[in-house]
């Protein structure tokens, strides 16, 4: 589905005014020489022949004022501000700047967007060229300011760069947010959330799980904390559901000390506890619902796979503690793509891995209620089950 067919909205942060535009700080003149720390030059962006002057950061930049009104942004009514007594608009000249309160990473991208010429655009298309720090910095800082162009440029860019991570492929350990800064995945979800990507989201997300799950230092708690601020229920809940899988992988531990030291806090502990009651209680039912999915046709290959295959989980069931039927079916599906007989009869294996994919996915939607019980009212913290 291309970006622009996709529902977008404009939450409202920090930055933005109440009535959604963006916030712009407007200031006396600017007198660099009495600054406590007198302003810098951008090296690549302060054009000696633009008419306006913008300070970010610390940092001056000198831009054309018809690139920045361009496509109808924000920048259009912006520029046009009066500053007290002063007829003239402000940001004319280095005295007289436009104050943004913008990440100055973000603004140089949106610097970039703005002058790139078409060899440097046609480059983000190959996955050996592209920058994808600063496609996320582009659409974070286009859907701010209104570049509406620019934003679904960024968002195609991006979903281009981020294809689906099939359960049996590897593929994401290759991908940049596996192994960037938990910040720039922060900054990844977030924006994909502001802009409402969903699919987007779900990429980030779904690289974060890989992360938990590969990497033993990745903390569970910066998850936790960073779904509770953007109120993603359902990440949370496979965060929890993947930190229980984490413990169980350590199969010389005993059952009593199943829950060592972490770096979560005492209520996401609460929340672990919690959950890894109510999910055993409930694999007994997961385990007798799930054997009934089953396609209709008779005689069907499906069959009798899917009743081998429960019967083996059924046996894992044996350790609870170590029950991860999420990683059964993973490693089921792997080992089912690389059996001969899946070419033979590749219809009734198609029609066995798209019930246990099903499957998977009613495992992941049911996690928050385990750990986090019934969906809260609209007025708590977390409301919309994202």
């Amino acid at each position: 589905m291309d970006v622009q067919d996709q529902a977008r909205k404009r939450q409202r942060t920090d930055s933005f005014c109440n009535n959604g535009e963006p916030n712009v700080v407007v200031h006396p003149p600017y007198d660099s020489s009495s600054a406590r720390h007198p302003a810098l030059y951008d090296e690549t962006y302060y054009k000696p022949d633009g008419d306006c002057v913008i300070l970010v950061d610390g940092v001056l930049f000198k831009l054309h004022r018809f690139l920045l009104a361009r496509d109808s942004s924000a920048f259009a009514d912006m520029l046009n501000i009066p500053t007290g007594d002063n007829e003239d608009s402000q940001a004319m000249t280095e005295e007289n700047p436009l104050v943004l309160q913008d990440n100055i990473k973000n603004f140089r991208a949106l610097c970039w967007i703005l002058y790139a010429l078409p060899n440097d655009i046609q480059k983000q298309n190959k996955k050996s060229h592209v920058d994808f720090p600063r496609l996320i910095s582009v659409l974070s800082i286009a859907n701010k300011y209104h570049f509406d162009s620019h934003e679904q440029w960024a968002g195609n860019m991006l979903t281009k760069h981020c294809p689906r991570i099939d359960l049996e492929k590897d593929k994401y350990r290759e991908h940049f947010l596996f192994s960037c800064p938990i910040a720039d995945l922060q900054e990844f979800i977030r924006v994909s959330d502001i802009v409402n990507m969903k699919k987007l989201r779900a990429f980030g997300e779904g690289v974060w799980m890989h992360r938990l799950k590969d990497q033993p230092n990745e903390s569970t708690a910066a998850a936790l904390d960073f779904g509770h601020e953007l109120g993603l229920r359902k990440f949370l809940g496979r965060v929890y559901y993947c930190e229980l899988s984490r413990m169980s992988a350590q199969k010389e531990r005993a059952a009593a000390s199943l829950f060592s030291d972490n770096d979560m806090s005492i209520a996401q502990n609460l929340a672990l506890y919690r959950g890894f009651w109510s999910l055993s209680r409930y694999w007994p039912q997961f385990l007798t619902k799930g054997m009934e999915l089953a396609c209709g046709k008779l005689g069907h290959q499906c069959h009798s796979e899917l009743d081998m295959f429960w019967k083996d989980l059924d046996k894992s069931f044996a350790e609870p503690t170590q029950f991860d039927p999420i990683r059964e079916i993973t490693l089921f599906l792997r080992v089912l793509h690389e059996s001969p007989e899946y070419e033979v009869d590749s219809q009734s294996f198609s029609c066995l891995e798209t019930h246990l994919l099903k499957l998977v996915k009613t495992i992941e939607d049911s996690c928050a209620e385990h750990f986090l019980g019934p969906l809260p009212q609209p007025e708590t913290s977390i409301a919309n089950d994202k």
